[in-house]
């Protein structure tokens, strides 16, 4: 008989996980890390809420699984058995240190702690924070994984339903969170062609298409995913860049999501995809070598129903159970 858990009791760490200490990370091991940081975001602000938000709803999931007698389960809509055990692969890092008024140094600390994770050999999921650090903890990922791949090895997919190609904003400056892909794309961490934009939607400036274009970076519109299916589109640019690379980091912006289902962020969203169509996606890009994945944008001062939070929650629950378990 499993310990009885409760959703509202106990520390939150991402779904009831050992806290642990870099030092005692283990090979193998998911690593979640919080970044809990909003002050390059030219929106409304609140995201740097997020991590604390997410891991709380997460706690579900931990109810959930010790909810019964056992801990064996069935997914029911592919008829695969799983028995969940606690072994120390998921872990919880706690919060990287920052440095609110200091974006250079925030920077360093940031990408230190995410290279420190790939150097062990674990797999950072990451708790936004705007998008802006999501560019620091790819830098990380890349120079952790480069050492042995090199760059043309390393690929970036961006879930959005922004480019996030801003070059230089008059207000933000160079590092700002409509600037994470320009940023990356012109780091000598990755080949911009191996760089894969999904979602994304609206208007974007001339130079900044061009830029894209010029470097054959993978353009997957919102209009595209639908009219061709969300999973058989995903799949299809997947696989292409899965050829080309053999490390890929996952950037999950909430606002690609409809603010209607998932109004706690900063950025308002009209007409994105649905709920289900991110789940969907997450179905497909599990499948896929994702050495790295953040979610970002969560800003829950804005959705007091929880469900944004937990949404972010459920698509990392559902990737690392796929990675643990086996279960679709």
């Amino acid at each position: 008989m499993v310990a009885p858990r409760l959703y509202h009791s106990g520390i939150a760490t991402f779904m009831g996980a050992a806290q642990c200490s870099l030092e005692n990370l283990q090979s193998g091991a998911f690593a979640v890390v919080g970044v809990p940081y909003d002050y390059a975001s030219g929106s409304r602000p609140g995201a740097r809420w997020g991590p604390r938000a997410i891991r709380q709803s997460s706690l579900y999931f931990d109810y959930f699984l010790h909810s019964g007698p056992d801990q064996d389960y069935v997914h029911v809509e592919t008829g695969k058995e799983f028995h969940f055990k606690e072994d120390g692969d998921i872990v919880d890092l706690g919060d990287v240190e920052l440095y609110p008024m200091d974006v250079e140094r925030t920077m360093e600390t940031i990408s230190d702690f995410i290279q420190q994770v790939i150097e062990k050999k674990a797999t950072p999921i990451v708790l936004g924070g705007d998008h802006f650090i999501t560019y620091p903890c790819f830098c990380g990922y890349a120079r952790g994984v480069n050492g042995v791949a090199g760059p043309k090895k390393t690929g970036y997919i961006h879930v959005d339903a922004h480019f996030d190609m801003f070059d230089n904003h008059p207000a933000w400056g160079r590092f700002y969170h409509g600037s994470t892909v320009r940023r990356i794309a012109e780091s000598d961490l990755i080949d911009p062609s191996n760089i894969l934009l999904i979602g994304v939607q609206g208007l974007l400036r001339k130079e900044a298409y061009e830029f894209l274009q010029r470097n054959h970076t993978k353009i997957i519109t919102l209009k595209e995913l639908r009219s061709q299916g969300v999973g058989t589109t995903v799949r299809r640019v997947v696989e292409q860049l899965a050829m080309k690379v053999e490390h890929i980091y996952l950037s999950v912006d909430i606002d690609a999501v409809s603010s209607a289902f998932a109004p706690g962020t900063g950025g308002i969203t009209f007409d994105g995809v649905t709920d289900g169509q991110l789940l969907e996606m997450i179905d497909v890009l599990k499948e896929f070598p994702i050495g790295a994945f953040d979610v970002v944008e969560v800003a829950p001062n804005y959705d007091l129903s929880e469900r944004t939070q937990r949404l972010a929650a459920q698509i990392l629950f559902d990737f690392i159970m796929h990675k643990v378990t086996g279960i679709r």
